[in-house]
């Protein structure tokens, strides 16, 4: 999950150099989806 969020990280940093208006929104829909897909992740891993 780490090398995910790092990667996560990254494609939005490259989002944020091409288009600084929308990254904020691109990072706030972003955040929005994590906490699910994490929660999934982390219940699959520990099972």
């Amino acid at each position: 999950t780490q090398w995910r969020r790092f990667q996560r990280k990254k494609k939005l940093a490259t989002q944020k150099v091409s288009a600084r208006g929308n990254a904020t929104v691109v990072q706030k829909v972003e955040l929005a989806k994590r906490p699910a897909k994490e929660r999934i992740a982390l219940i699959v891993e520990e099972a």
